[in-house]
């Protein structure tokens, strides 16, 4: 009886690996990483480790453009100022590869040119936090926390509650940055590579992924 119980307990234990090693996230939290002097936490995703909040510190836009600093959704960063930021050993501002790896990670298509990156709808619910959003669809299954913190033009904020932009440090061919974006209103959870211009007041969010 008792080795009856004990190879069960041996199947359950397989069956359990296996389910993670398909799944492919680990929800459970990485340790903090220190920037500027403030902790971010993390979160082990596939075989990356990224930062889940964004980036608060020095510079940038306050959320909405206003006086007042929301650490929920961080600041709005240019891309000059995302690239300045000093960072710890081991870490860097994502590329466009990271975040293919990211959505690979999850389940996604491995995309054949750039900016084509739509992604099934069960893709953007795992990064999306479940709050924030004018339609709460996210479910956050992932850890990453995606907030709606929108992006700004030439200083002009807009966006909330429907986009979540994130800066790479990758270009396009005509020297464009390139950016992923989450947008719920054009068509509910469309993930995607994207275009800001890149003028000095054109900002977006900022996570940073270990090397």
């Amino acid at each position: 009886m008792k080795q009856i119980i004990y190879i069960s307990f041996l199947v359950a234990i397989l069956f359990s690996a296996c389910s993670k090693k398909k799944n492919n996230v680990d929800v459970d939290p990485g340790g903090p990483v220190t920037i500027n002097g403030t902790s971010y936490p993390t979160v082990k995703i596939g075989s990356q480790t990224w930062t889940s909040v964004n980036y608060n510190g020095p510079g940038g836009m306050n959320y909405g453009g206003g006086p007042t600093n929301d650490p929920v959704y961080g600041k709005l960063y240019s891309y000059t100022e995302a690239e300045a930021i000093s960072l710890p050993a081991g870490w860097h501002l994502p590329t466009e590869s990271d975040f293919a790896t990211l959505f690979s990670a999850l389940g996604g298509p491995v995309p054949t040119s750039q900016n084509n990156y739509l992604l099934p709808s069960s893709i953007g619910q795992q990064l999306m936090s479940t709050t924030t959003w004018y339609n709460p669809i996210g479910n956050n299954k992932t850890g990453f926390n995606a907030v709606a913190a929108g992006y700004a033009v030439f200083y002009l904020s807009t966006g909330q509650h429907y986009i979540a932009d994130f800066l790479t440090s990758s270009k396009f061919p005509n020297g464009f940055n390139v950016s992923f974006e989450i947008n719920e209103v054009t068509n509910p959870e469309v993930v995607d590579l994207n275009v800001l211009t890149p003028r000095d007041g054109d900002s977006g969010s900022v996570r940073f992924v270990k090397n």
